[in-house]
């Protein structure tokens, strides 16, 4: 099941990969804003290990975008970095 919604969703990104390079672009910019706001917020003793984090990431998707990687490498960058700051996000929610 995991495997199908996986390919299905690989197939429209790569099928309209003009329109989603952006979009995603923006949309996983302003995430890790998000989660850099509320990691902010909390200031605990990991705050510098999980901006650095954040902010890797997010560089990470967008110079795959930016560097013509491909698209089944941005897509799994684009997966995993939406995963990490959601984690992020989750853990310094209060």
């Amino acid at each position: 099941m995991i495997t199908k919604a996986y390919t299905k969703a690989f197939k429209d990104f790569e099928t309209g990969f003009l329109g989603y390079a952006p979009i995603s672009m923006m949309v996983l910019t302003c995430l890790g804003s998000i989660s850099v706001m509320y990691l902010l917020k909390d200031n605990s003793s990991t705050t510098i290990y999980e901006l650095a984090i954040c902010v890797i990431v997010c560089m990470g998707y967008n110079a795959t975008i930016l560097g013509q990687m491909k698209k089944k490498f941005a897509f799994n960058t684009l997966i995993f970095a939406t995963i990490i700051n959601l984690v992020i996000l989750f853990l310094n929610f209060n």
